[in-house]
């Protein structure tokens, strides 16, 4: 009798009971709860990642686009300067006073911008909204693409502009932004070119110029800066703090120009700021050129 129960109660232990079904459900649940979060926490970052990525590879684009800009030769060729120390073609930092190019120019205009705050070290941040840079643009046009073409004209110059729309394109999560322009306009030459007749017409300001290429969309701020000798030198200190981008400053004025120098300009700061709605956070790129 006690060995067929014995065999009995074997028979009935084949299987789960339901207490230990409901627990290993209960863990495969919460397994694939903490699987699927990871996951989820997992893609987020890969998105997050990605749209860094896009905005770096944008920020970089712009910057490839007026780095080249601003290091192609902006005067007339035969224009070559024979002083001082730097023989050849005539640069922006050859340019003093009364000495200015024949044909061709470089305008910078804009205020001074706006500090936001200073850190702990009182190092200053600032951002502007109506910086501008213009300037002809004399290409080596050794192949096709090099040239300068609105499908009737095609040319080795032309006038470019940088500037940022008029007023914000967008309201994003509270923050005003605007898009980069990058104006283009063919010229036949650039005899009697120069800053004065020109360069207060190139862009939205000029009628035989209707639009221009957005380079970037959700920029903040626009800042261009130059460093330079003579006249009022650049200011080591802003109200409340230190210049953050000593030697560089704000013009003198509002506006340097190629036709009335004034001082000797020799290079130029140009600080792009941009939003990222997704992640909420700003990117700043910062590029310096020898003039």
């Amino acid at each position: 009798m006690k060995l067929e129960t014995l065999k009995l109660e074997k028979r009935l232990r084949k299987g789960f009971t339901l207490v230990e079904l409901l627990v290993a459900a209960a863990l495969t649940m919460l397994i694939m709860a903490i699987i699927g979060t990871a996951f989820q926490q997992a893609l987020a970052s890969l998105s997050n990642l990605k749209s860094y990525g896009d905005l770096a590879d944008r920020l970089r684009s712009a910057e490839n686009a007026l780095r080249q800009d601003l290091e192609t030769p902006h005067f007339l060729g035969g224009e070559i300067n024979t002083d001082g120390d730097s023989p050849g073609k005539l640069r922006v930092s050859d340019l003093l006073n009364n000495r200015k190019p024949v044909g061709g120019y470089l305008k910078i205009t804009g205020g001074a911008g706006s500090v936001e705050g200073y850190d702990q070290d009182g190092i200053s941040s600032t951002k502007a909204i109506d910086n501008t840079i213009a300037m002809t643009v004399v290409r080596g046009a050794t192949s096709p693409n090099e040239f300068f073409t609105d499908g009737a004209t095609t040319s080795r110059y032309g006038e470019v502009l940088w500037t940022l729309s008029a007023a914000p394109t967008a309201n994003i999560n509270g923050v005003p932004t605007y898009a980069l322009y990058r104006y283009q306009k063919v010229l036949a030459d650039l005899n009697a070119i120069t800053a004065t007749s020109n360069g207060a017409r190139l862009g939205r300001q000029d009628p035989s110029v209707s639009s221009g290429s957005i380079v970037l969309s959700n920029v903040i701020s626009f800042e261009v800066k130059p460093t330079w000798e003579g006249g009022a030198v650049p200011r080591a200190a802003l109200a409340g703090g230190s210049n953050g981008d000593y030697p560089f400053d704000n013009v003198s004025g509002g506006i340097f120009d190629t036709d009335t120098p004034g001082v000797r300009v020799t290079a130029v700061l140009i600080k792009i700021r941009i939003y990222d709605p997704k992640n909420k956070t700003t990117r700043q790129s910062s590029i310096i050129v020898k003039l």
